[in-house]
């Protein structure tokens, strides 16, 4: 028995139990004068006793989080602690449910109001980051909505600059529309809003740029070797080019409501820009609404590269009003000669009033399969160059002919409005639209070892094309319907 005992002693030596996170409070300088040790939420004194950190310190330990209180915290977040494994450090916004246990805690201060970055005359990026990586942005919403965060999906307000209806569930902002000044690439001097990254996640966050297309070249400018990067469930709203450019491998941008981006003869505006070499991102369960750009996947120039296995899945490309966006070279375009794409999904998703090449441009033989897609009053067309396309399943309903693979729908003959909730951006199916046009045909879907197995709202797909379900159907097990998510 003692021999037991002494290896039991043995055992829990040489297997020390994880070290747990620390919680810490930060607020900002016009919340609290003195800084503190980040212990609680109250006020240091003047003689150094304990309190909440006033701004974000400057080093921070792998593994703790940071808790944020409401306010302006400047116009520079640099991250740059040394990584440590893939341990990460996580900046999350303090909430009434989760502000990390701490003394001292008032919801009327630190839990009412968004934590925010904004721009000013320094001209340069608002955030940047480095020191390898591992860095979680976390809004902290109580729960996710279904596409974006703080309810734009359901009440987005009237125009691409309207702030999130509930900001709290948008809890960080990185804020870029102080910057008025529209002489070239001023706002953040050619550099881009945040720079660098690799593995950084972002959720629940909400990006405001400054509308004004020559101002903005990059929000996010990534690095070309970065990996691991991630945005979900965030409103990236009123941009002048490009959402995120570059730091594509292994990536994910899913769940988020785009609103607005521009594009002109100065700084060419693409969604999602790209170019080297990466492999195996997904761009799923999307809302990209009133783009004016050469697409929302473009892979361009300077590095020579191939793109390998990227999937384009469930997103709703969606124009308010027919003809008031375009894609000046398609949805997915690999347009430079110097790049290659290959090993593309682009499956169930829904375009809607696109007015301009509204389909796939290629300018190198590469390889896509395109299926279980819904376009309605869209202009569609295919530039492949000797490209291998795998195709079925796919309806265009007053959307020219474009469809010539199996089991394609072209509907010209004045199909019926084929969505509900069509001022949502939800384009789910309606009965009537179903019932009113034979032509109109979205209930058979090919399958595919990628397909996924529920709609973008978190709806058990049985037939349907696009990113929608027919309305009504019964949820995946697995897969609630409000997608309700755990506040961390």
């Amino acid at each position: 028995m003692k021999q037991m005992i002494r290896l039991s002693l043995l055992l829990a030596f040489l297997c020390p139990l994880p070290v747990l996170a620390t919680n810490h409070a930060i607020v900002t300088s016009a919340t609290c004068a003195n800084n503190g040790d980040g212990t609680e939420w109250s006020c240091a004194t003047s003689n150094g006793g304990p309190g909440a950190f006033v701004g974000v310190p400057s080093t921070l330990t792998r593994g703790d989080i940071y808790y944020l209180c409401d306010g302006n915290y400047g116009n520079h977040l640099s991250l740059s602690t040394a990584a440590s494994g893939t341990t990460t450090i996580e900046l999350r916004k303090a909430q009434s449910y989760d502000f990390g246990g701490l003394s001292g805690w008032s919801t009327a201060t630190c839990g009412s109001a968004q934590a925010i970055w904004q721009w000013n005359t320094t001209r340069q990026g608002i955030v940047s980051f480095g020191g390898g990586g591992y860095f979680v942005l976390n809004g902290n919403a109580s729960s996710a909505d279904p596409i974006g965060c703080g309810g734009v999906l359901v009440n987005p307000g009237g125009s691409q600059t309207s702030p999130a209806p509930s900001p709290t569930q948008c809890g960080i902002k990185i804020d870029n529309s102080t910057c008025t000044n529209t002489g070239l690439d001023y706002c953040a001097n050619g550099n881009g809003m945040m720079g660098g990254g690799t593995n950084v996640v972002w959720k629940y966050v909400e990006w405001e740029g400054s509308d004004i297309n020559a101002n903005e070249p990059y929000f996010w400018l990534g690095s070309l070797s970065a990996t691991g990067n991630s945005v979900t469930h965030s409103y990236l709203h009123a941009f002048g080019t490009t959402c995120w450019t570059y730091g594509f491998n292994n990536a994910t941008f899913s769940y988020n409501y785009v609103w607005g981006t521009n594009d002109s003869s100065a700084n060419h505006g693409e969604c999602l820009q790209d170019t080297g070499t990466d492999a195996n991102m997904v761009i799923e369960y999307n809302v990209f609404r009133d783009t004016i750009t050469n697409g929302d996947l473009v892979f361009v120039d300077p590095t020579p590269g191939t793109h390998s296995n990227f999937t384009f899945l469930g997103n709703t490309i969606w124009c308010t009003s027919s003809g008031g966006c375009r894609h000046n070279d398609g949805i997915i375009a690999c347009i430079n000669s110097s790049q290659t794409c290959t090993g593309f999904l682009v499956t169930q998703n829904t375009v809607i009033n696109c007015s301009v090449a509204c389909g796939l441009n290629s300018t190198n033989a590469g390889s896509y399969t395109w299926v279980n897609n819904l376009w309605y009053n869209s202009s569609v067309s295919y530039t492949l160059h000797g490209s291998a396309f795998t195709c079925s399943n796919n309806s265009y309903l007053n959307s020219g002919t474009p469809g010539s693979c199996a089991n394609d729908v072209n509907a010209n003959s004045s199909p019926p409005l084929p969505f509900a909730n069509w001022n949502s951006g939800s384009a789910t199916l309606t009965t009537t639209a179903a019932l009113a046009s034979d032509n109109a045909d979205w209930n058979s879907r090919t399958t595919t070892s990628l397909d996924p197995l529920r709609d973008a709202a978190g709806n058990a797909f049985t037939t349907d094309r696009g990113a929608y379900q027919f309305g009504g159907a019964t949820t995946a097990p697995g897969a609630p319907t409000n997608l309700t998510a755990t506040p961390h």
